[in-house]
Order: structure tokens, then C-alpha cells, then sequence
């Protein structure tokens, strides 16, 4: 049985206005200081992924910096994490992911990426292991992943996300956020500014600005388990966790602490993206 939660649907992945307020975001921000940050964090993770017989990275990025903006806390810091793929070559990302799922010239490839928009349990989180570099078993479950791996969709189905039954009550904590990675044709009929080279930064999730020395909310996205579904026409779950401590129920990084990822959806990301919901 799929169970229809509700799901944050976007166009294609695109750079955001500059900061405007915590929350997630899909695409970049050309903020100043939100691409120093990306460019330095204080801590990365990779892990990689294939898709068809082409190699894939996820990587995730943590920094804690001084933001732009002016505000009234002393001594401000902004603690945010920052998703993006990656691939070998110098391929765009249309060519690539049409070559990996191998599909005809005429047929315009598919990539959408799904991910959980609240934090997750404690056991969820605990589940994954850094052996894992990447297999979301441990976390989600077997059945889980088979049941997410064995789903396939049409190259002009739209992005969004219905999970199956087995994966609900580990994912759905808050909704489920999907956007298109891809623009709309092959890199032979986009212009050179449209064509997309590794890496493609699609999502970041911000903190509220708080003093130096409150590390929760850093903690929260060093130690939360950060999980992505890749789906073309067929679906690729991908997860990782940054540090890998043992978490308890009192965590920052789970669902049993107070506050979540859902806490606050961005203006700036419903003004950059076309977005709706459909609920249950």
C-alpha cells in the first residue's frame, strides 16, 4: 500500500536569493557567506552510489559561520548543511544520468530527489553505520529499501513522492521535499549556461541565527542521519550520517527533540521555486 504524505514539489534545482531566514531550501544560495561555508565547512561526508553502471557521490557538507545579514544577536552564528551530487567526467548531468539508465537520444532523462523534511528517530539514526558508506538497510529496514528500489516511474511522470508502506514510519516524520535535478532537454540543445557539470548543489537546510557557543544546531545536522531518494525511472536511496556516535533520545539530531527540520519552510524557497502540496 503507498501512502499519500504530503510532499514539497519544485522545478528543476536553481541558485536561491540570498539568506532570508532559516529552514530548507532546494537548490544553491548565492549568499556570500552560505557559499564561503560550502566551499570551507567544518565537516564533510561522501559517500557513493550508482546508478545503472555509472558511479555517483552524495556528499554533505556542515559549517557554523558568521552570516551577512546584520542582526542583534551577539557574536551571531548560522549552522547549516549542504547537499550535492556528484559524478566522473565532464558530462553534464542530463547526458550522465541518460547513459546510466540507458535511454535512446530522443528520450529526455529523469532525476528527481526526494528527501524527509523532519528529523528522524533515534533508532533510525542509530541504524546507520559508517560501514554502511552509504546502504540505507541499516537505517530504513530491508524491506524499506527493496520496496523503494523496486519502484519505477515514466520519464515524464513529475516530481513528488508517495512512500510505501514499509518505509513510512521511519520516513515520514514531516513530510517529503522533491525537486528535478535535471533541466529540460540533452546537452545538446541547452545553452552552455544551462548545461549542468559535477557537482550540482541541490539542497541546504539553515539554522536561526544564534550566539557563538549554542552548538545544538550544528550537532543536529553533524550527527542526523541525511537521507536523499534519487529516482530516474528507476529509484536509487542513498543515506549517510556525518558522525556516526551513538545518539540517544534527547539528541538535537532526532525526532525526539524539541523542534525539526520542518520547522520553518523558507519564503525565499516558495519565491525561488513553483511549489504546491499535495495532502493525504
Amino acid at each position: 500500500m503507498i501512502k499519500q504524505i504530503p510532499l514539497l514539489l519544485s522545478g528543476t534545482a536553481i541558485s536561491s536569493a540570498a539568506y532570508s531566514g532559516p529552514g530548507n531550501v532546494f537548490g544553491s544560495s548565492n549568499d556570500t557567506a552560505f557559499v564561503n561555508a560550502n566551499r570551507n565547512p567544518n565537516i564533510t561526508r561522501s559517500v557513493p552510489f550508482q546508478m545503472g553502471d555509472r558511479n555517483f557521490t552524495f556528499r554533505v557538507n556542515v559549517a557554523e559561520f558568521t552570516p551577512d545579514s546584520s542582526t542583534n544577536v551577539q557574536d551571531p552564528r548560522i549552522a547549516a548543511s549542504f547537499y550535492a551530487l556528484e559524478w566522473s567526467g565532464d558530462t553534464s548531468l542530463n547526458d550522465t544520468v541518460a547513459a546510466a539508465e540507458s535511454l535512446s537520444g530522443a528520450q529526455m532523462p529523469r532525476l528527481c530527489a526526494s528527501l524527509p523534511l523532519g528529523l528522524l528517530s533515534t533508532s533510525v539514526n542509530n541504524g546507520y553505520d559508517e560501514k554502511d558508506d552509504g546502504d540505507c538497510t541499516g537505517a530504513l529496514g530491508k524491506d524499506c529499501v527493496n520496496d523503494l528500489m523496486q519502484t519505477s516511474y515514466e520519464l515524464n511522470s513529475p516530481c513528488g513522492y508517495s512512500l510505501p508502506q514499509s518505509c513510512t514510519s521511519r520516513l515520514d516524520t514531516g513530510g517529503i521535499g522533491s525537486t528535478s535535478l535535471l533541466n529540460q532537454g540533452s546537452s545538446q540543445n541547452l545553452s552552455s549556461l544551462d548545461v549542468q557539470t559535477s557537482p550540482v548543489d541541490f539542497f541546504h537546510w539553515s539554522s536561526s541565527v544564534y550566539s557563538a557557543g549554542n552548538d545544538t544546531y550544528y550537532q543536529r545536522e553533524s550527527e542526523r542521519l541525511h537521507v536523499v531518494i534519487f529516482a530516474g525511472k528507476n529509484t536509487y536511496p542513498v543515506c549517510v550520517r556525518v558522525k556516526t556516535d551513538h545518539l540517544n533520545k534527547k539528541s538535537p539530531a532526532t525526532s525526539g527533540a524539541a523542534g525539526s527540520l520542518t520547522g520553518s519552510l523558507m519564503p525565499m524557497m516558495m519565491l525561488a521555486l513553483s511549489a504546491g502540496f499535495w495532502l493525504a
